[in-house]
């Protein structure tokens, strides 16, 4: 063996070693996850405040708040116009929310800007609420 093919076996070896090491380390010091149904929302619960800025036409200027439906669920879907399996399950968002929309309210949040979100939203059909923000709909 050569004497380059040796040092970096060795370094290979030491870094796999390290990445080895850390991974461990990082398994065993993780946090307990919390236990099912302990933590988070239960029926009953009211809804958290939540306004954005909805689509209308092409523009997103008008707030709209959870409070504006009542007291119907509201599925909420964040989806992005580059996102293939949101133009394949929002066809079907819209189904349900035509079926069941006295009792449910499907909310699209649309992680980009409101021009192309609009267009996307038309050439599928789509008529229930889209809220549209950038890294603002994420917090």
């Amino acid at each position: 063996m050569s004497a380059i093919f040796k040092t970096f076996l060795k370094w290979f070896s030491i870094g796999l070693l390290g990445v080895a090491l850390g991974a461990s380390l990082a398994y065993l010091t993780r946090p307990e996850p919390p236990a099912v149904g302990v933590e988070g929302a239960k029926v009953g619960d009211p809804r958290p405040p939540l306004a954005h800025a909805q689509l209308i036409g092409d523009k997103a200027t008008e707030w709209a708040s959870l409070d504006d439906w009542g007291n119907r669920a509201v599925l909420i879907n964040f989806w992005a116009t580059w996102c293939a399996p949101c133009r394949r399950e929002m066809p079907l968002l819209q189904a349900t929310y035509e079926a069941h929309q006295d009792r449910l309210m499907v909310l699209g949040v649309a992680m980009d800007e409101p021009g192309p979100v609009a267009e996307f939203a038309e050439s599928l059909g789509i008529t229930y609420p889209l809220w549209v923000g950038q890294i603002d709909v994420s917090q």
